[in-house]
């Protein structure tokens, strides 16, 4: 009988601690030579050298990693395992009513795994073996240091079909990445799974090893992703990485997530959706509660536009309150803001104009600006999610409502 090291991690709402071929080819005949016959994990000899992050070998090493958004549970396996004598079983769940992907995160700067420096490593490599008759996503991120706390870098994903192993390899946009994030302060190195859509949906399980990175010499270049007088263009996952959210999630939970269905698109390829979270710790139990993210598009003086303007689409069957807030520094503890509130109608698009005159009307700073940020009362007790668009400064009234 196999021995067997297994462990459960039990599941939390945000961060859950754990404890947590060469193929029987037949030469072929001379006449009529055949290509090689490679396994989906076998590394050729033009394989990139790479590194390891984990094996999941030990429980010591496992349990310095976090399982969070109601990730479900994991278990140390002999069975599947690709390197070492271990592989990692996951039985992926999540809060299927917030939509966030449940996340495995891997800590740097510790005796298993010290780089903490990324600007090298173009791409993430991962053995898997979908255990379930369907094919699957699974993604890499990173979580980077930011002030007090982390950030996350977009989602890198790649599929694999049902019953099927295979070497996942993710090709990471760095210079997407820097525009954003700093990659020289990566904290945590994430695997990640597609959340329930319903209630006591079936779990999903997987075999997971063999977490490896390679690096290039290839220096990151510097590229231009925002248009002229662009704060969101909202069409791109990867400009995900520039919002955060306004306000605690125990108390506030939201998700912000990218859109490609036409409906809540108001200019381009893409919107952005926030999703909240049915919410009932807070101790104020009105029906409506207020979630929002925040972007800084690092212009510190507002004194040469008009406004700044965005689009927001809300499918409830009521109109709702939304605040538009301009966050500025007053030199001394935190930002604070100027914010003006607004109806959106129901089941449509409403163009929001905040201006320049208004903010210094109500004793704003305009040279001292440190981020806008987008808010709605939402549903309290129901799933919900609105969408915004085309955010943009604007040089004269309106500039941008042409959309």
């Amino acid at each position: 009988m196999k021995k067997r090291l297994s462990f459960l991690l039990g599941c939390t709402m945000l961060l859950s601690s754990v404890l947590l071929t060469a193929c029987n080819a037949q030469p072929a005949p001379v006449q009529t030579p055949q290509k090689p016959i490679v396994t989906e994990q076998a590394q050729t000899s033009a394989s990139p050298e790479t590194h390891p992050i984990t094996s999941f070998e030990t429980y010591d090493e496992v349990v310095q990693m976090r399982m969070l958004y109601s990730f479900g549970k994991a278990e140390i396996t002999e069975e599947r395992a690709t390197d070492g004598a271990h592989a990692l079983k996951v039985t992926a769940n999540g809060e299927y009513e917030s939509g966030i992907h449940p996340k495995i995160a891997i800590p740097t700067g510790t005796e298993y795994l010290d780089k903490t420096d990324f600007t090298d490593v173009d791409k993430l490599y991962l053995d898997v073996y979908n255990d379930t008759d369907e094919e699957q996503n699974v993604y890499v991120s990173y979580l980077l240091k930011k002030s007090a706390g982390t950030t996350p870098s977009s989602e890198t994903p790649q599929t694999i079909g049902a019953k099927q192993s295979k070497t996942l390899v993710f090709d990471l946009d760095r210079d997407m990445m820097n525009c954003f994030v700093d990659l020289d302060t990566v904290q945590f190195v994430c695997i990640s799974f597609d959340c329930s859509v319903e209630y006591n949906q079936p779990y999903r399980v997987f075999y997971i090893d063999n977490f490896r990175y390679s690096t290039t010499e290839t220096p990151i270049e510097e590229i231009t992703v925002r248009g002229e007088d662009e704060i969101e263009s909202c069409d791109d996952p990867a400009y995900l990485m520039a919002w955060s959210n306004i306000n605690n999630y125990i108390y506030a939970p939201s998700s912000i997530s990218f859109n490609t269905d036409p409906k809540y698109i108001k200019q381009g390829t893409g919107s952005f959706r926030i999703t909240n979270r049915p919410n009932y710790g807070v101790s104020a139990m009105q029906p409506t509660y207020n979630v929002g993210w925040k972007i800084d598009p690092d212009i510190k003086d507002l004194r040469d536009y008009y406004s700044y303007s965005f689009w927001v689409y809300n499918p409830w069957h009521e109109p709702l309150m939304l605040r538009a807030s301009y966050h500025y520094s007053t030199g001394v503890n935190y930002p604070t803001y100027g914010a003006e509130e607004y109806t959106l109608k129901a089941n449509d698009w409403t163009y929001i104009e905040m201006t320049t005159e208004f903010l210094l009307a109500n004793g704003v700073n305009p040279k001292n600006f440190n981020a806008l940020s987008i808010s709605v009362w939402v549903p309290r007790e129901v799933p919900f999610s609105f969408y915004f668009d085309a955010v943009y400064f604007n040089k004269t009234p309106s500039e941008h409502k042409e959309f």
